[in-house]
């Protein structure tokens, strides 16, 4: 099983490229931030430039975070179970893409006070995700690590599984090890 801080680095690793697109958009709230607040002015160029850098840093930071993870994971001892394979879920990360363009509507006009509103609903869609599993529904695991999201059922139970692997809709006995109480990963 994994904690909590693990789903919230999976979950914020799932929302980094909305997060950058958010902070591009609005250069000139994070400019007004540094004018009135730090009382630098820092040129809009240097500004854009930096927000890029820190985003490709943290990119390949929570990228070896997640490698770990699932390297942790894979030194347990996995499990032979027969699952059935019910349908392919890398459909439903089209539907998290369209996410991105959300931060083409937000905009700080308001200051502080957007900001402030947006942590706030952030906070609430980070709540949700660490109590439920869709945590594993994330494009950058697909687009990283080459990981496909599968609906299983095994023992009449429902779940998901992540694996490299592509698979038909069948049964068959496959080596998994437990990441939560309905979701697993193929060795």
């Amino acid at each position: 099983m994994i904690s909590n801080n693990t789903k919230i680095i999976l979950t914020l690793f799932a929302y980094l490229p909305l997060f950058a697109v958010i902070a591009i958009r609005n250069l000139n709230f994070l400019h007004d931030i540094f004018l009135n607040y730090i009382n630098i002015d820092v040129p809009m160029i240097r500004l854009f430039i930096a927000v890029i850098v820190s985003f490709i840093c943290l990119y390949y930071l929570f990228k070896h975070l997640v490698e770990r993870i699932l390297d942790r994971i894979d030194s347990q001892a996995p499990r032979e179970i027969e699952v059935k394979i019910k349908s392919e879920k890398n459909t439903e990360m089209l539907g998290f893409l369209l996410t991105y363009i959300v931060p083409f509507c937000i905009t700080f006009e308001n200051g502080l006070y957007d900001f402030f509103a947006f942590c706030l609903l952030f906070t609430l869609i980070l709540y949700v995700y660490i109590k439920t599993s869709l945590f594993c529904i994330n494009p950058l695991l697909n687009y990283s690590f080459d990981y496909n999201i599968y609906e299983i059922e095994m023992h009449n139970v429902d779940g998901f599984m992540l694996t490299t692997r592509k698979h038909r809709n069948v049964s068959k006995s496959v080596k998994i090890y437990k990441i939560t109480d309905n979701l697993w990963k193929e060795k």
